[in-house]
């Protein structure tokens, strides 16, 4: 049995979150049910919070912790973060974008094999299990107006999509030995780049995961 994760389930729960900062009938913390008995594949969602540095010329280290997140009855996934909800980590990935973030309308961007490393239910995945691990950054569609956003220039959080392959390494945990898919959608915010160098960003992300019949080296 899988505890502590829930796949995309929608029903109405009434729920108070972080001391009535958010009170809304037909929500769901898709991690405050038990899993019950899941079959494989199994399917999670789960909200990263990223910050990175530069490690070389266009080249980020970021990581971050990620926390189950909470769905309406609609499917509309919220953007608040439950306390005590975090249910993985991102450690180590080293993102290398492919243009200039303040004049490209699209920007490609990779994660190098091996290095995306994520920890879920007692296991760890890295990227690409053979599938590379790609985004694009889309600053043609303006800044994602959000708390990050500020229009002196300093902050401007821009949207990211992409996917990629991931496969389980330690051997550990509910998912040993599994391969699957990461697929996110969120947004880097990108500095200014005079005085700050961080980027940040947020990004939910769509886990699926299953046993190979074939390990996948």
């Amino acid at each position: 049995m899988i505890k502590n994760y829930v796949k995309l389930i929608h029903g109405p729960v009434s729920k108070v979150i972080a001391g009535g900062v958010l009170m809304m009938g037909l929500i769901l913390p898709t991690s405050v049910l038990s899993a019950g008995n899941q079959e494989e594949p199994f399917v999670y969602l789960v909200k990263y919070v990223i910050e990175g540095n530069p490690i070389g010329p266009a080249t980020f280290r970021i990581g971050g912790p990620g926390y189950s997140t909470i769905t309406t009855s609609s499917g509309e996934v919220l953007d608040n973060i439950v306390p005590g909800l975090q249910v993985s980590q991102l450690s180590d990935a080293e993102i290398t974008l492919n243009g200039d973030l303040m004049n490209d309308p699209i920007i490609p961007f990779s994660c190098a094999a091996g290095t995306c490393n994520i920890t879920l239910g007692g296991s760890t995945f890295t990227s690409d299990a053979g599938v590379p691990l790609e985004g694009r950054a889309v600053p043609m569609w303006g800044p994602v107006i959000n708390s990050d956003f500020n229009p002196d220039g300093s902050s401007t959080p821009i949207r990211i999509l992409g996917c990629g392959g991931l496969k389980e390494i330690s051997g550990q945990g509910d998912f040993a030995g599994m391969v699957g898919s990461i697929c996110f959608n969120g947004t880097f915010t990108v500095p200014d780049f005079q005085t700050n160098f961080t980027l940040t960003g947020s990004s939910d992300c769509t886990i699926t995961l299953h046993t190979p019949i074939v390990p996948i080296p």
